[in-house]
């Protein structure tokens, strides 16, 4: 009984080592992972965290009228006032996603849909003129200003001012545009029309230019939104 008793348990203690060692093996890898390997690969890992933060820290917003598209290259020119830079766009269309977003829907597009004298905006890296697009939006070109008001057509619908840059813009106003009047007595910007303001009075506004339009000489846009001062504010 004692013989078989030291044979069953000395079966059961070879088993047990048998099979800690099939599972040791299991879930060790079959290559030795030397200190070299370690420091390399923390080394690779620290190259790959930086380059990707450096990325995007240079992470940049482009704005321009399309000149030219050629495959995936299109050229816009920026503009800051009324100097105008050369930008060219890399667009990778197999990765990259271009949007419409001028009719206030987010709506992928196609790089053929785009075409000259579209106002696009793009973010990616920038290196000199030249940018790795990350994202490519078709958007309006606005336009923000302020001036005097030449003219009130209560008719037709539209205001002229007249810019410090003696640019003068024809703005339509529309059912949608926003139309606001400062009140001189509480400086509250209150809502207003066409019969509380006059010519004179100092107008804030935001508008659409035309494709192919420049903001210079005489400019018809289309009015989004408008702030004016009485002119009685500044003479009081």
């Amino acid at each position: 009984m004692k013989k078989i008793f030291l044979f069953t348990t000395g079966l059961s203690l070879i088993l047990f080592v048998y099979l800690f060692n099939v599972y040791a093996q299991d879930s060790t890898p079959s290559a030795t992972v030397s200190p070299e390997d370690i420091n390399s690969r923390n080394l690779i890992e620290k190259v790959a965290n930086k380059v990707a933060q450096e990325r995007k820290k240079d992470q940049k917003a482009v704005s321009g009228v399309i000149k030219t598209i050629k495959d995936s290259l299109i050229t816009v020119s920026g503009y800051e006032g009324l100097e105008s830079k050369i930008f060219q766009i890399n667009v990778d269309t197999s990765f990259n996603q271009i949007f419409d977003v001028s009719t206030g829907v987010k709506k992928e597009i196609k790089i053929n849909d785009l075409k000259p004298n579209n106002y696009i905006i793009a973010t990616g890296p920038l290196l000199d003129k030249a940018i790795l697009a990350n994202s490519v939006y078709l958007d309006d070109r606005y336009v923000v200003k302020s001036g005097i008001i030449i003219e009130i057509n209560k008719s037709s619908y539209f205001i002229v001012a007249m810019t410090p840059d003696k640019v003068e813009f024809t703005i339509d106003i529309e059912s949608t545009t926003k139309q606001y009047l400062m009140n001189i007595k509480t400086l509250e910007i209150e809502k207003t029309g066409f019969s509380k303001i006059k010519e004179g009075d100092t107008i804030h506004f935001v508008g659409i230019l035309p494709e192919g339009k420049e903001p210079t000489g005489k400019v018809k846009i289309t009015g989004k939104k408008y702030v004016a001062i009485p002119q009685e504010y500044f003479i009081k």
